[in-house]
């Protein structure tokens, strides 16, 4: 065993056998200093693989088979969107930015091949073949030189890539085959995103939240990646990832009204300061601020009952992305713990707030690139910032508090 750091482990084309959140897991805690080694392959992994696998792409043959077709879908796609099943705001963002025809659109669930089986049929030759490829890429990278602890959950884990990326591979050999220009918009689906790439298309991935560092080893070289600051954009560039970064475009709030917006999160497991929390509501309310609650498009952490009972509140807001939101409401202030709708305030000239200071350490996260307790004012230790801005009532005490975030 050799000690070793930031090391490049596995060709690009094979990372897909990698592809599971305890691997990434792994390869970043390597980062920071750890060892690897060679792993000792018995016959009986190579058994236990196979046979685990060749079921699985047996019984997704015969699946696809007791599906109908959908008659509706273009037989010469412009574009696939492959989505993580987040609901239709991750699409909705595509849509944006891009003019999509949704009459030449698949629109598929990343995790799940049902929708691709919908789509098209393959023949178990063509299958046969994909995978007897991807068990050869499989067992090549697990007799390669890794950190400690990744073969075992390759063994334990990623086995299910194989019969999950062969029909990928052959999904996207077909659709190039019929539109070689077709785009791939991906959204937090990397196993399909290997196969696409693998096959020469365009893809396009797009994060639906505030990003963590990367590894290269468990990272798809996408054509263009879409990114929510500036700092995230140079994080990529610096890393030399060889992907086009764009920030998402984002217009600055012209008109403010005397309103907050509160985005819940989606899960706390500690413990939350109802006091201090209530104190924040209470200042706005004190100085006849509207306050409105977003839940998350997901989940929220507690049912929106709970919070409605905690904190006293009615105005609540179902539906639209975050920026939706904002655009409607035109906030003075956006109020969250560490939701990614704190970064698009900035990003919109409107003033963030993180409760960041009142969750406990382990429930904050891996907040490493985009900083939020820099960009946001922290409550309640810098309550008097707020206290300032709502107090002066002057558009200039508004933008100067915007750029002392801005630059600290």
């Amino acid at each position: 065993m050799t000690d070793k750091k930031n090391v490049f482990f596995v060709e690009p084309n094979k990372q897909w056998v990698l592809e599971n959140i305890h691997i990434e897991k792994i390869f970043r805690e390597f980062d920071k200093g750890g060892i690897t080694e060679v792993y000792d392959l018995k016959m009986y992994h190579y058994i236990n693989v196979y046979v685990k696998s060749i079921s699985r792409v047996l019984y997704f043959y015969l699946k696809q088979f007791f599906l109908k077709r959908d008659s509706s879908i273009c037989l010469h796609p412009s574009s696939i969107t492959v989505n993580s099943n987040r609901g239709g705001y991750e699409i909705s963002k595509i849509k944006k930015l891009f003019d999509v025809n949704d009459s030449c659109n698949y629109q598929i669930n990343g995790f799940d091949l049902t929708d691709c089986m919908r789509v098209n049929k393959i023949s178990l030759k063509d299958f046969l073949v994909s995978f007897h490829q991807s068990m050869q890429v499989y067992f090549s990278v697990l007799k390669s030189n890794l950190p400690k602890g990744v073969h075992k959950a390759i063994l334990r884990y990623s086995y299910i890539n194989t019969s999950s990326y062969s029909f990928f591979d052959i999904f996207f050999y077909k659709i190039k085959k019929i539109n070689p220009d077709c785009i791939i918009y991906s959204s937090g689906v990397p196993l399909s995103s290997y196969a696409a790439i693998r096959n020469g298309l365009k893809v396009i991935n797009f994060y639906h939240g505030l990003m963590s560092k990367i590894d290269l080893n468990v990272y798809p070289r996408y054509s263009e990646i879409y990114v929510y600051s500036d700092e995230e954009k140079k994080y990529l560039e610096n890393i030399d990832i060889g992907s086009i970064v764009r920030v998402y475009p984002f217009k600055d709030t012209k008109h403010y009204n005397r309103s907050v917006i509160i985005f819940l999160p989606t899960s706390i497991s500690g413990y939350i300061e109802t006091e201090e929390f209530s104190n924040l509501i209470g200042l706005f309310k004190r100085h006849n601020y509207k306050v409105f609650f977003k839940r998350h498009p997901l989940k929220s952490s507690w049912s929106i009952q709970t919070w409605k009972e905690k904190f006293n509140f009615e105005k609540v807001v179902n539906g639209g992305d975050a920026v939706t939101v904002m655009q409607d409401i035109c906030p003075s202030f956006v109020v969250g713990w560490t939701s990614t709708a704190l970064c698009e305030a900035s990003n919109m000239k409107i003033i963030p707030i993180s409760l960041i200071n009142l969750l406990d350490k382990k429930d904050i996260g891996p907040l490493d690139i985009f900083p939020i307790q820099n960009r946001s004012i922290l409550w309640p230790s810098e309550k008097n910032m707020i206290y300032d801005v709502i107090t002066k009532k002057t558009r200039d005490s508004y933008s100067e508090t915007l750029e002392k975030l801005r630059l600290r």
